[in-house]
């Protein structure tokens, strides 16, 4: 589809340049051939009003020579520009192709997330939804279920169902186009981050990691509370997950200009430095994922947390190193008073 549309837009961009090009080589002809006739005729007319020196062609004769000269400049003239529009038509086409290439790549990658994106979460939601299926058919086929036996199948169903619920909720999350409707406000960092601990406190505690937090209480950045403190939940929560008990994670922050600066310490698992520049596209984990680590999710947090740094016209980058530990840095615009 993509490489008919290429051919098409080539050929559009090219009948444009040369259309062009024709156009002012014909105008340019017309002008060129116009000026040489009318500077002959008028040497000719100098030359008959001062006389016709001694010795000077017959005026039939000069009549044919001037003729032969005009024809002959008329000719150079159309050859050159047959030949530069041949060399325009030669240039034009690869200009041209490398325009369309440009013109289409943003649509073709939009494409082709899109559709990576649509098969990506096709699978996701197929596979808890063969598990309630699977479970419900042999206790179908059973001839007697007891009713503890029913319990656990209906508990299983459950945690199903609170999967699907959530991966949902997180794919309207990424779909929604709401940045220009959120509401801003002038809200204090530490307040910010302060909820999002809380959110995951209970997941902290039972890995006995610690939450350290060093923020100036007068930070204040511009933006919507609810989608900030989303957005540190999401990166505590993956710090939390992907490090082992008794670690420690490190919030801070610092401000740069007109942004304040966040930045997110953790002494988990890394991760590798081919995968970086993957981390926060949609499904990372179900992809590639952290394979040795036998950890629970759809990998759509990080996409949702760089969708809303970029709504509030910010910046989120990640550094990491196996075995050390990652850092998560957050640039956010700068409230001001």
């Amino acid at each position: 589809m993509f490489h008919s549309a290429l051919i098409k837009l080539t050929l559009l961009y090219l009948i444009i340049i040369m259309a062009i090009s024709v156009f002012f080589s014909t105008s340019l002809y017309q002008v060129s051939t116009n000026e040489i006739g009318r500077g002959m005729r008028r040497q000719q007319t100098t030359f008959e009003e001062l006389g016709r020196p001694q010795g000077f062609l017959p005026n039939q004769e000069m009549i044919e020579e001037r003729e032969k000269q005009i024809s002959e400049s008329n000719q150079r003239i159309f050859w050159q520009l047959l030949y530069t529009n041949l060399v325009i038509l030669v240039a034009g086409g690869a200009i041209s192709y490398l325009f369309a290439r440009k013109t289409l790549r943003p649509i073709e990658e939009a494409h082709e997330a899109q559709s990576r994106f649509t098969a990506d979460a096709s699978h996701e939601l197929r596979s808890p939804l063969a598990a309630i299926k699977a479970e419900i058919e042999v206790a179908l086929r059973g001839k007697e279920i007891t009713a503890s036996e029913a319990r656990k199948i209906l508990e299983s169903n459950l945690e199903e169902i609170e999967k699907l619920s959530s991966l949902t909720n997180n794919l309207l999350e990424l779909t929604r186009d709401n940045g220009n409707n959120l509401a801003r406000e002038e809200i204090a960092l530490k307040t910010i981050v302060e909820n999002a601990k809380k959110n995951v406190s209970q997941e902290a505690k039972r890995k006995h990691i610690e939450l350290e937090e060093t923020i100036d209480p007068d930070f204040l950045v511009l933006g919507h509370k609810g989608s900030l403190i989303q957005l540190f939940t999401i990166l505590l929560d993956n710090s939390i997950k992907y490090s082992e008990k008794n670690k420690k994670i490190i919030i801070s922050a610092e401000r740069h200009g007109h942004f304040v600066v966040i930045k997110i310490k953790d002494e988990g698992f890394g991760i590798k430095g081919g995968d970086l520049v993957h981390i926060f596209d949609r499904f990372y984990r179900a992809d590639l994922s952290r394979s040795k680590v036998n950890i629970e999710g759809y990998g759509l947090g990080l996409s949702i947390a760089k969708k809303i740094v970029d709504t509030h016209k910010g910046e989120i980058k990640v550094e990491s190193e196996i075995g050390k530990g990652s850092v998560f840095t957050i640039k956010l615009p700068k409230a001001t008073k």
